[in-house]
């Protein structure tokens, strides 16, 4: 069996804030020819917040990534399906939940479209509309819980 991720795959990683959540992702695509079967070509990184390490993903990846801020209507201009694609939905919980977009990406999107997604997550069971159907069209889902005097050090 190979452990590594399986393009195109769906992932949810739901861990609370402050916990390394965008370090955990950038190890991931530093090291994506390690760790993902047949490594994105090209990634979008949807954000709620900028992080200033997205710059240093940018430097270390270069024009493979880009960053846009907030949910797209449509991904449809975002997706190149000539290449191997990630969409990464970082911060953006509230958003997501609702939206039948995000949940078509789980669904259809990802294997018909050449797509591997990451939706990253503070919550496991935030409520909404759309959330029950993503979880239940993840492969994989990444969480775990710190107590607060963990978080504090």
């Amino acid at each position: 069996m190979d452990p590594r991720f399986q393009h195109p795959f769906t992932c949810v990683i739901a861990i609370p804030t402050r916990s390394g959540k965008t370090v955990f992702l950038n190890k991931l695509l530093t090291h994506a020819r390690v760790m993902i079967h047949e490594p994105p070509e090209a990634i979008v990184w949807f954000y709620g917040e900028y992080q200033p390490l997205y710059d240093q993903m940018f430097e270390t990846l270069g024009e493979i990534i880009r960053f846009v801020e907030g949910v797209p209507q449509s991904f449809d201009d975002f997706i190149d399906k000539s290449k191997r694609n990630l969409i990464i939905l970082d911060d953006l919980m509230s958003e997501t939940a609702n939206d039948k977009t995000i949940s078509n990406l789980f669904t259809k999107g990802s294997h018909h479209k050449n797509v591997s997604v990451i939706l990253v997550s503070q919550n496991l069971f935030h409520r909404g509309r759309e959330n029950r159907t993503i979880s239940l069209n993840t492969v994989i889902i990444s969480f775990y819980s710190k107590t607060l005097e963990t978080r504090r050090k």
